[in-house]
């Protein structure tokens, strides 16, 4: 043991949890200058620090909490000017296959009526229900369509290629 208080690396005699009395063990880890986590010389157990029977351990001090105040959103969206609804148009029923222009009136299924604001990306758009601005898919995304590949021909080539 170094001289003064003990460190890292430093034999100390502690209560062993697995073996179950006091044993030798060798200081892992230190929080605040005192003892919290050793290694059992006899059983190779480590475990929290326990001092030997009649010895006082001083813990260290609990930690401050830090006083939580009220969060900002981080996605907080800048204020976008609201579309006026086109009150001369009635509503339409949403369909995600429909493409829509701003003021236009949308009734859907489970949000009730809203206004289209614009267009929010490629296929899609917001629309604003209530107070709340909501992004929904549109036909206005980019077309994806599947073609069939070329058949392959089974027939053998005109080059006359070497076996191997």
């Amino acid at each position: 043991m170094s001289s003064g208080t003990p460190g890292t690396g430093d034999d100390i005699s502690a209560m062993c949890n697995k073996c179950g009395g006091e044993r030798w063990h060798v200081i892992i880890a230190m929080v605040d200058n005192a003892i919290a986590k050793v290694h059992c010389k006899e059983c190779d157990a480590e475990h929290r620090y326990r001092a030997p029977k009649g010895e006082h351990v001083t813990k260290a001090a609990p930690k401050k909490r830090k006083t939580t105040t009220t969060r900002k959103k981080k996605d907080a969206e800048p204020e976008i000017p609201v579309v006026e609804a086109d009150l001369s148009l009635p509503p339409r029923a949403y369909k995600a296959t429909e493409e829509f222009a701003p003021g236009e009136r949308i009734e859907h299924v489970k949000f009730g009526q809203g206004v289209c604001q614009g267009p929010a990306g490629a296929g899609k758009m917001r629309v604003l229900f209530g107070t709340e601005i909501k992004v929904l898919a549109s036909g206005g995304g980019p077309k994806r369509t599947l073609e069939r590949p070329a058949p392959f021909d089974h027939g053998k080539s005109d080059s006359s290629d070497e076996k191997r």
